[in-house]
């Protein structure tokens, strides 16, 4: 081949001709019968790159410039991936679509093994983790990314980073070792755009929101709440979604809300006992109960007595609902604060900032309502704070898009807790929650104003939405374009 023959396979991008197609067909060809590997329609491979040891398979339009070199490769990759010029990708590596990696840029999925000290690294079994890039990702000129590394979807990678550890989505890493320089969302967050779908879903609410509590209003209570309990916490929702505009229910009068929900109070550890009609007292400027069942309770005794292993979830639901009765009784009658239970949970946090065994999901909404009730609500620092960032966002980033009002307070809440304390990852935080607010705050029903818990409309799921809204606005510094503020269960003053 001339100089200027060979000019497509340095620019693979640029259109091909007839004979130069025919030409690559037969050199994919080639390839494959020499390697188990497979190239998708419109793929282009350097006559020139360096192929070597290589399986797996290359989705449409792959670009392979010349002197690439991909060695002892175990690779999937996605559609439109580029590799240019003297870029090195070696070991197990997997590519989402549309990856573009620079010339020089150095993708290592497999490390030397040198744990045996009496053995010199050369004799010693190579080991593979395995690289994972997200799609839309660009890795700059001279890059290194190190193998077990994962980079999130739409992430920059700067020239001449050398990335050790997991880059997250949309953020743009550099330096050495890499770490998070800026998060791409931050952009989206000061648009106008997103200043004012915030704006008009504030006005959307308050236009709305009496209407909508009325709707669900009848004689007796509460049309779509079947249990007495849902019935319960149901008119404590109406108060606290009252209460973000400073209002109260129309439908009823502040006396005849008072002498309803003072009947629901019991001297027990039950939540609408504790938790709804406390909150709900409060709004209306009365006090709950005083919890005699917790005062002479033996606190470890108790805590011990919950399902950890099982289900961290109701382990800390009930940790939130005894926390919050022994608040009230500080607040409203001068009780003590419950010391012995800041001693419990500083013995038996794990270190990965949560508390309790077994299922993630569980794990995280246990954490969530356990430290909502106790070091948020009493103003104390948590220990591994840091800690529990790392196992939320990773948690965030897992969950995708949460399944319903609890998957989302399980994220923004312990995020919004940590932000009090520390700085830490915080530009991540807000990444999520720039791109989680559009999708939440379409859930708003066109037809009038309401918002589901899982499958069915209700006040519970209403009142938890719009404190996750806000909690996510205030994350973002933007809560001012709301125009309310929770003041029952989920208030943050």
């Amino acid at each position: 081949m001339d100089y200027f023959s060979k000019e497509y396979e340095f620019l693979p991008w640029n259109r091909l001709t007839e004979n130069e197609k025919a030409e690559q067909a037969a050199w994919q060809s080639e390839l494959s019968k020499n390697y188990p590997i497979t190239f998708g329609e419109g793929s282009v491979v350097a006559h020139d790159a360096y192929l070597y040891g290589v399986k797996g398979s290359f989705g449409e339009k792959n670009l392979i410039g010349s002197h690439a070199l991909l060695r002892s490769l175990e690779i999937t990759a996605g559609d439109n991936c580029s590799f240019n010029s003297y870029c090195v990708v070696h070991g197990k590596v997997s590519l989402g679509d549309c990856v573009r990696i620079a010339p020089g840029a150095k993708i290592f999925g497999e490390n030397h093994g040198f744990s045996h000290l009496d053995k010199p690294i050369c004799t010693q079994l190579n080991t593979r983790k395995g690289i994972v890039i997200g799609s839309d990702v660009w890795i700059g000129a001279n890059a290194v990314i190190c193998d077990g590394v994962e980079v999130g979807e739409h992430s920059i990678i700067a020239a001449g980073a050398t990335v050790t550890h997991n880059v997250p989505p949309y953020c743009i890493v550099g330096g050495t070792p890499a770490r998070v320089i800026k998060n791409r969302l931050a952009q989206r967050k000061n648009s106008e755009e997103f200043k004012n779908m915030i704006a008009s879903f504030a006005a959307t609410v308050k236009n709305s929101y009496q209407d909508m509590i009325t709707s669900h209003f009848d004689a007796n209570g509460f049309t779509n709440s079947k249990t007495d309990g849902e019935k319960r916490r149901a008119v404590c929702d109406a108060v606290e979604i009252a209460a973000l505009f400073n209002s109260v229910p129309k439908s009823m009068t502040k006396e005849q809300l008072i002498a309803q929900i003072k009947g629901f109070q019991q001297d027990k550890l039950e939540y609408e006992c504790v938790m709804s009609a406390s909150y709900a007292l409060e709004i209306l400027g009365e006090k709950p109960i005083r919890f005699n069942c917790v005062e002479n309770l033996d606190v470890w005794e108790f805590l011990d007595s919950l399902k950890w292993k099982s289900d961290a979830w109701d382990a800390g639901h009930y940790t939130d609902i005894f926390a919050t009765a022994c608040y009230m009784n500080k607040k409203h009658y001068g009780a003590k604060s419950p010391e012995s239970l800041f001693s419990w949970l500083a013995l038996n946090q794990f270190p990965d900032g949560l508390w309790g065994e077994g299922d993630i999901n569980l794990r995280v909404n246990g954490y969530y309502r356990l430290t909502r009730g106790t070091y948020d609500q009493f103003k104390y620092k948590a220990a591994y704070i840091k800690e529990a960032v790392d196992t939320i966002l990773a948690y965030a980033d897992k969950k995708s898009v949460p399944d319903n009002a609890c998957d989302a307070l399980d994220i923004i809440h312990p995020l919004y807790f940590a932000k009090g304390f520390t700085s830490y990852r915080h530009s991540e935080g807000e990444a999520w929650c720039v791109k989680m607010l559009p999708v939440f705050i379409s859930q708003l029903k066109e037809d009038g104003f309401a918002f589901k818990f899982g499958g069915e409309v209700s006040l519970k799921g209403t009142e938890m939405w719009l404190s996750i809204i806000y909690l996510m606005c205030d994350y973002l510094g933007m809560s001012q374009l709301l125009g309310y503020e929770p003041k029952g269960v989920h208030r943050v003053r």
